[in-house]
């Protein structure tokens, strides 16, 4: 990174990371938005939504996911 920092002329390292650090994280973000674009997200297992929407939002009425039925998931 302090070569990189140099030879950018860069102040500091910190402003090395500090840029290339942000870019990756927007890289990475944006492969795995690609990656899930790839994955047809018709055939969820039932009681998906409602897993997903407490985890994103838990309340003190709903602290914890449903139990998930796991015959409905093959398994």
């Amino acid at each position: 990174m302090k070569a990189v920092s140099e030879l950018l002329g860069h102040a500091s390292i910190q402003i090395t990371g500090d840029i290339y650090t942000t870019l990756f994280d927007q890289a990475n973000h944006e492969a795995a938005e690609a990656a899930a674009n790839l994955v047809p997200r018709t055939n969820r297992p039932t009681g998906w939504d409602e897993i997903h929407l407490r985890l994103e939002a838990p309340n003190a009425a709903n602290p914890s996911p449903p139990e998930i039925d796991t015959q409905d998931l093959g398994l």
